[in-house]
């Protein structure tokens, strides 16, 4: 609910310390990419380009190394609510 009650107004992972290439995307329902972040403590904030999107469903996949680990690939879905 990215509505700016200091609630739920950022979506962003949570991830393990040490990490590096970091790279976190939210795609639309028609698969847009909305969103892309390579800085782990940016997340996304409903918007796209400064424009507000819709209620709907959206996809994210997050992908991250941490320290001497192989590389994690992580997905899931988010509903924006408002």
């Amino acid at each position: 609910s990215p509505n700016k009650d200091g609630r739920n107004d950022f979506l962003k992972p949570i991830l393990p310390e040490n990490i590096n290439g970091f790279e976190f995307n939210v795609y639309n329902r028609f698969g847009q990419l909305v969103f892309k972040s390579n800085n782990p403590m940016q997340g996304w904030d409903g918007n796209m380009h400064g424009t507000r999107q819709a209620e709907s469903i959206y996809i994210w996949t997050c992908s991250y190394r941490a320290d001497g680990k192989p590389v994690q690939h992580q997905k899931g879905t988010v509903i924006v609510t408002r």
